[in-house]
């Protein structure tokens, strides 16, 4: 049967329509299939209708025109490097990609609602970016340090019998953090300024003269006064004169200064505990070094009685008498229960060798291997390496050797620190002891691979990185620890008393071998002219597993894989300046 036209009269407008629709989608997806979709902006450059190479052209136009170096002012000053000297650049590319992408992502309907609200509402994106994290904040603290001046707090200066007030002066800082975000926005929309005004913030506080002015009536009160601070371990007077220094601006009385009074007390009158230290010898453990009972000052009561006891000495007072109440801290181990520690036999050992090791390193390790010997672990007990050894600095009697820091062979205080844990780690192994923390060396250590096969290393470094272990025996373990200076090696001996577990240790398995990169040349100014030292060796980069299984009749009492990722090293070579 024939339709009849003159009926559906009114069908034919909507399908012409859409038709027409139909065609514009068609049209617009064609044009726009090699193009930038209209409201596509990047760093505030309209990309829209331009293809990917011409989006290119105009980008690194724009960009070309950025200054050639980044300025920083402040009133007169200026600071001014070079880009380069920051590792800044911008990923055109990756910054294109992410634009090219607006409107291109999900089904058809979806791209034609996203590039619906393109059209209506523009996306401007920020250009991704690139830069040396270490280079850029070096530059900044170079500004802060030239921009910083520290404030001065007011003081009270006694002369004779009166006394006076030095007003001291607010100081002043950079504002990294606001500065910072200056910096990234501008990087981010593509818009150096010529030069970046530097956002300074005041340190320090202001006092009023009125406050300054009570500072001093009450500091005149006290000038003809006496405090004796009183406790077990000694006796302490502080003069008038002394006294004045606790007088405080926006308070009655000032706690730092009083802090400092008790820091000072607390150097004569404190003592840390000493546990005994035990060495194995003859079947039987001795004390070589008595346990000691440790003394404590605490704070808050001190400082709450010294400030009542100068509330006395400003409502009239002479003198007052403050009672500095010592606690007692008792040691964990004492010399007396040294034969019920159940230590036995000598139950596992490590080794390692240091063949070519400065006297600086071998000092290190010396002092560090010697801070554990005698150690006990209580059964149960969860060891810190990190703790155990304490702070390693020129303080505590490290000296500098070379270490790996960010990539690069430095002089720094305890260099050969991890041939001490790494030492103390093949140990552990051996004695079957749960590891609970144990980080590998980025990089391959020729000490560590000498007479040892490759994944047996741990390395430290406080506070973040230590190794610990748990011990699991019924008995007390103690470490002993010899350095022998002929044959260049270190031990560490762990004795208990043994329950029957064995060790088995899997041979390495390596992988994914990456050779190593050429040699880097490193000027030291220490050394003559023209002179070149090796301080580190080239070593492949591998991966390496070793597998590790305690048993006790039969039975798997843990098991674990032992990963390392050692990364390519290059030869270091120090040379003289010429």
């Amino acid at each position: 049967m024939a339709i009849n036209w003159r009926r559906w009269w009114f069908i034919r407008p909507p399908l012409l329509l859409l038709a027409i629709f139909l065609l514009a989608i068609l049209f617009f997806e064609s044009y726009y299939q090699q193009r930038f979709y209209p409201g596509v902006k990047l760093a505030g450059l309209d990309l829209g209708g331009r293809d990917y190479g011409q989006a290119e052209t105009v980008l690194r136009q724009h960009l070309a025109k950025l200054p050639s170096s980044w300025c920083f002012r402040w009133q007169k000053n200026s600071w001014c490097f070079a880009n380069a000297g920051f590792g800044f650049a911008y990923q055109l590319r990756s910054s294109l990609d992410r634009a090219w992408q607006l409107g291109r992502q999900g089904s058809w309907p979806q791209r034609f609602w996203k590039q619906l609200r393109l059209w209506r509402r523009p996306r401007d994106l920020d250009l991704a970016y690139q830069i040396n994290r270490p280079d850029f904040e070096q530059k900044l603290a170079l500004i802060a340090a030239d921009l910083r001046q520290p404030a001065i707090p007011p003081t009270l200066k006694v002369s004779g019998q009166t006394v006076e007030v030095e007003k001291g002066r607010r100081g002043r800082e950079l504002d990294r953090q606001r500065l910072e975000e200056e910096v990234k926005m501008a990087l981010r929309r593509g818009r150096l300024p010529k030069a970046f005004v530097l956002p300074v913030k005041a340190t320090g506080r202001f006092y009023p003269p009125e406050q300054l002015a009570t500072a001093r009536q009450r500091a005149l009160k006290l000038l003809s006064k006496t405090m004796v601070l009183q406790s077990e371990r000694g006796t302490f007077v502080i003069s008038g004169r002394e006294l004045v220094r606790l007088v405080g601006f926006g308070q009655d009385w000032s706690p730092p200064g009083i802090d400092d009074y008790l820091k000072a007390i607390a150097v004569d009158v404190e003592a840390p505990a000493r546990d005994a230290l035990f060495q194995f010898k003859r079947g039987r453990v001795v004390a070589f070094r008595p346990a000691q009972i440790g003394w404590r000052l605490p704070r808050a009561p001190a400082r709450e009685a010294m400030i009542g006891c100068l509330q006395q000495l400003a409502a009239g007072k002479s003198h007052c008498l403050v009672d500095l109440k010592l606690v007692k801290v008792m040691p964990k181990i004492t010399t007396a229960n040294s034969n019920r520690l159940g230590i036995r036999e000598l139950v596992a050992e490590g080794k390692s060798y240091f063949h070519g090791s400065s006297l600086n390193r071998i000092h290190n390790l010396s002092l560090a291997s010697q801070r554990l010997n005698g150690m006990l672990i209580a059964p149960g007990e969860t060891f810190s390496f990190n703790k155990a050894v304490g702070e390693i600095s020129a303080a505590t009697g490290f000296k500098s050797a070379y270490i790996i820091q960010n990539g690069r062979t430095i002089l720094g205080d305890g260099g050969g620190v991890c041939q001490v844990s790494t030492t103390l780690f093949r140990a552990l192994l051996h004695a079957g002891l749960p590891i609970v923390e144990r980080h590998a060396h980025a990089y391959r250590v020729h000490y560590y691979e000498e007479k040892s096969p490759l994944g047996l290393d741990a390395t430290v470094f406080a506070p973040s990185v230590d190794l610990k272990f748990k011990n699991d025996y019924s008995s007390y373990l103690l470490i002993q620890t010899k350095v022998d200076a002929r044959q260049a090696s270190l031990l560490f001996q762990i004795y208990g008393s043994r329950d029957g577990r064995r060790v088995s240790i899997s041979p390495t398995r390596s992988w994914d071998w990456r050779p190593a990169p050429p040699p880097r040349y490193q000027d030291d100014p220490t050394l003559p002219p023209g002179a070149v030292k090796q301080v580190d060796w080239a070593a492949a980069g591998i991966k390496v597993a070793v597998d590790w299984v305690v048993r006790r009749q039969g039975k798997i009492l843990r098991q674990q894989t032992f990963f390392s990722n050692y990364r390519p090293w290059r030869a270091v070579f120090l040379r003289g300046p010429r």
